[in-house]
């Protein structure tokens, strides 16, 4: 047997929206499952391209995660950085994936405090490089339909 999980989340989303699912009494019964039907269909919307966004954006991680290993030269957290931009995704499973992303991320922090204790220009435009990356990861987190 094989769940369509999206379509589930955006059926059982839809049918709270429209007081199809259950009868609700109250208007508080109502108000929440409204909520909790949007809250649904975003869900659903970040579902359907999860495993697009974490294998797109950890593979600029690890790009980025390399280049600052270049621009740090030796050291400690050079190597362990060098380590990370090595790395290669595991497999495509969720958990697999946003572990692999959770890492890659402690590894940006790090990288980011040892770029901003650097002099010189190389440094400041590495810097602009690193916040441009963040920019695209607030941009593939956006949703659709969010009302946020």
């Amino acid at each position: 047997m094989s769940v369509d999980v999206l379509r589930f989340v955006q059926t059982f989303g839809g049918s709270l929206i429209t007081g199809q699912a259950i009868a609700l009494e109250t208007d508080y019964q109502r108000s929440s499952a409204l909520l909790l039907g949007v809250l649904l269909l975003m869900a659903g919307e970040d579902i359907d391209r999860l495993v697009e966004r974490l294998v797109e954006e950890n593979r600029a991680l690890r790009e980025l995660l390399g280049a600052g290993a270049d621009l740090l030269g030796a050291g400690e957290v050079a190597t362990d950085l060098q380590v990370l931009a090595a790395e290669i995704d595991p497999g495509l499973r969720i958990t697999a994936l946003q572990a692999a992303n959770d890492r890659l991320r402690r590894g940006l922090i790090r990288l980011h405090a040892a770029v901003e204790d650097l002099a010189g220009g190389a440094a400041r435009a590495f810097e602009d490089r690193l916040w441009a990356e963040l920019a695209r990861s607030v941009e593939r987190r956006r949703l659709v339909m969010s009302p946020f």
